[in-house]
């Protein structure tokens, strides 16, 4: 009796994920979509306001869809991109950047594409350094 429950249990669960295989996907990516995006308008919302708050800016709420920036600023232009985590090449370059780094000297990676123009290189740099060395005024101490 036991054997042949067991057996019909087995059947049962295996005939429900051919089901779910066929069907389940869909409505399965369509939840984990809805969830992710859910996630990311809170972790954007959160980004972009605790940016502004370290920069003395002031979260920008009617930029979605228009050319405004995500922070108004007297001094900076400030666009925040929120992402799960940054490739390991990233953190490793700058990992070695502030290890090099002497006093009195900003860390900061320069990110260039093959073949591209040298004045279109990217400047990344810690946000906490940034705050550091130019203040969240923008340097503009006066």
């Amino acid at each position: 009796m036991w054997d042949a429950k067991q057996t019909s249990d087995k059947k049962l669960r295996r005939e429900a994920w051919q089901f779910l295989e066929t069907v389940a996907p869909t409505v399965a990516e369509r939840l984990r979509n809805q969830q992710a995006t859910e996630v990311r308008m809170t972790n954007y919302k959160q980004h972009e306001r605790k940016t502004a708050a370290l920069l003395g800016g002031k979260r920008n709420i009617d930029s979605k869809g228009t050319a405004a920036a995500d922070v108004s600023h007297p001094a900076f232009s400030v666009e925040c991109k929120t992402r799960r985590q940054f490739p390991g090449w990233l953190l490793g370059a700058m990992q070695q950047a502030r290890r090099a780094a002497q006093a009195g000297q900003l860390p900061i990676v320069v990110l260039h594409p093959h073949g591209g123009l040298y004045a279109d290189d990217l400047v990344i740099v810690r946000l906490s350094d940034f705050v550091d060395w130019f203040g969240a005024n923008g340097g503009d101490n006066g």
